[in-house]
């Protein structure tokens, strides 16, 4: 209830914010907030991520439950972040401290929720910043009903990142938190946090237009791509158990954090053979957050299988796989068979 309370005591302050401030038409408020409501909800993982025998790997497994990405309070082996992830969540959410893991536990990462963040500027991959984690799940729409948005972001850096330390400081009121239909408040900070007025200004402009336009792609403006890693995050909260129904689908980059190739990788396939057949959803292929273009990996295709089965030789027989050449090459191959989309 706290939410709707803080959403609509916001609603008249939005709205002048709105007019008044940023300039723009009042009719166009309703859509803002409609297309924020239905922006794309990013919770990352990084595919190739291997740390003490224990890897992301290890949970593409088959099921309809999902524990990718996983819970950041049952990351195995995570000493003294543990204890400041679990107090936070115990003060802001009420949940019991979970036990100490050395392997993944799935009753743990059944219990606790999953970080994210929204992506309502359409980015492409869940980080400008490509060397955290360069792939995500994408929430279908009835799934965010199980959602707690609130800006600044949680922990869906981590453990790829050290975790926060003043999030018990900073998230723990729950009068500062929002859900999908009540999100006036967290809207208004959003907007008043970004580098100023006329960042803010294009940010509210970028969506209302996309929201009405069939492409996907990100921003053109310069204003929003030379402030990107500056703009303020909508960190995202979900609870309960994550199932295949619940995702609408994957993006990934070409690339790993490490700058190798990721696309037709041995860590790849295992990620596109689980993605594709398990949880039977496609997954949008980018050369990083800002591309302009994307490719499709969806229902089996021909053409599709020769490029990634073509890459996935060359790495085998030691061809190249490091920096941008190689990625250069499959963007190439991509670009001959008129795959991109926009």
């Amino acid at each position: 209830m706290f939410s709707l309370a803080s959403s609509d005591q916001r609603a008249i302050a939005l709205q002048s914010y709105w007019e008044v401030d940023l300039a723009l038409p009042r009719n166009n408020l309703p859509e803002f907030v409609s297309a924020m409501q239905r922006a794309t909800a990013y919770f990352s993982f990084d595919a190739t991520y291997s740390k003490n025998n224990t890897s992301i790997a290890q949970l593409f497994t088959n099921g309809t439950r999902l524990h990718v990405p996983p819970a950041a309070a049952c990351i195995p082996n995570s000493g003294n972040q543990l204890e400041f992830i679990c107090e936070f969540q115990e003060h802001a959410f009420g949940l019991p401290e979970p036990d100490y893991y050395r392997n993944w536990n799935t009753e743990c990462l059944d219990r606790h929720p999953v970080y994210g963040r929204l992506n309502p500027l359409r980015w492409r991959t869940p980080f400008i910043n490509g060397s955290i984690a360069n792939q995500a799940l994408m929430l279908a729409q009835p799934a965010k009903s199980r959602l707690l948005y609130h800006v600044g972001h949680f922990l869906d850096n981590y453990p790829y990142e050290a975790a926060r330390r003043d999030l018990e400081s900073d998230f723990v009121d729950a009068r500062e938190y929002g859900t999908v239909e009540h999100l006036n408040h967290i809207l208004l900070e959003w907007l008043m946090a970004m580098p100023s007025l006329p960042v803010a200004t294009a940010a509210a402009k970028f969506i209302v237009d996309a929201s009405k336009s069939p492409d996907s792609a990100p921003p053109v403006n310069n204003l929003l791509l030379d402030n990107a890693d500056k703009l303020p995050i909508i960190g995202l909260v979900f609870f309960g158990v994550l199932r295949t129904q619940d995702v609408a689908g994957f993006v990934s980059d070409f690339s790993a954090p490490d700058g190798s190739l990721f696309f037709g990788s041995g860590r790849g396939t295992q990620f596109r053979t689980w993605a594709r057949e398990t949880v039977g959803a496609p997954i949008a292929w980018a050369d990083g957050a800002t591309a302009k273009q994307y490719v499709k990996d969806g229902a089996e295709d021909a053409t599709f299988t020769q490029i990634w089965t073509a890459t996935a030789n060359s790495i085998g027989n030691d061809g190249p796989s490091e920096g941008r050449s190689s990625v250069n090459t499959v963007i190439s191959m991509f670009e001959r068979a008129l795959y991109f989309e926009s």
